[in-house]
């Protein structure tokens, strides 16, 4: 859209009603040391859902450390202009956290082929037609190989955007290889976190019905929609989310 979305955080919260779990590791993984350790954060979203949510750091995409004390978790689409406009700002405002920061990164393809909540029209087709298949292949780049994850996400949302499924496969097969990015692509564990997203993204709406990416989430705080500029994100995770700045 032309309009900028809002930039909507949610003040109320409650205690949950009933926690979703992460979705189960598949057998294999691209980082053994990694598959034996967990670190659970749970989120509580609004008043109006009521429900627990909870996301493994070592099960899903991740930037910073993941021994963090502080934490957020960002849903966002590779077709979605201001997810690419939050990317950048928040590129501008990590290095304010230090390593005292962990952001879990959650694709949400807003794409009703992979997300129901997203209505079935010609616009939104034109719009986000490969955003299913592009979530799809940064997390087969993830499992295939952790450590060419974050030069993926950032390939996608810099000079390259908007990127196309076909140029975004032939980047994963460059950076994992094609044996390897075939067998990610076929795990089944791809599915089930992407379905897992999509109920984050139903929960975490904006108080208001409209399911806006990209959404950050800190603890009981939603915000939707991207902020003006990276100054006015930095003030809202310190002011509003309560961070602590380390530099």
């Amino acid at each position: 859209p032309a309009a900028r979305p809002p930039f909507a955080p949610i003040p109320e919260a409650a205690p949950p009603d009933s926690t979703t779990a992460p979705p189960a590791p598949a057998e294999s993984s691209a980082d053994p040391d990694d598959a034996q350790e967990k670190r659970i954060i749970r989120i509580l979203t609004t008043q109006q859902n009521r429900v627990g949510l909870a996301v493994d750091l070592y099960d899903v995409p991740t930037v910073g450390s993941r021994r963090a004390s502080q934490w957020m978790v960002k849903l966002f689409d590779y077709t979605c202009p201001s997810c690419q406009k939050l990317h950048q700002q928040l590129e501008e405002v990590r290095p304010h956290f230090g390593d005292d920061l962990i952001v879990a990164l959650l694709p949400v393809p807003l794409l009703h082929d992979c997300n129901p909540e997203i209505p079935d029209l010609p616009q939104v087709r034109e719009r986000h037609g490969d955003a299913c298949n592009l979530a799809r292949t940064a997390l087969a780049v993830w499992r295939a190989d952790r450590s060419k994850f974050l030069e993926f996400h950032h390939w996608a949302f810099t000079d390259n955007w908007p990127v196309t499924f076909a140029r975004a496969k032939i980047k994963a097969v460059l950076l994992v290889g094609a044996d390897a990015f075939d067998k990610a692509w076929n795990d089944p564990w791809i599915e089930r976190q992407i379905d897992f997203d999509v109920k984050y993204y139903a929960a975490a709406h904006d108080g208001r019905g409209a399911n806006v990416l990209p959404k950050m989430i800190f603890a009981p705080i939603v915000s939707g929609g991207v902020p003006r500029d990276a100054q006015e994100l930095l003030q809202y995770m310190r002011q509003r989310a309560g961070l602590v700045i380390s530099q």
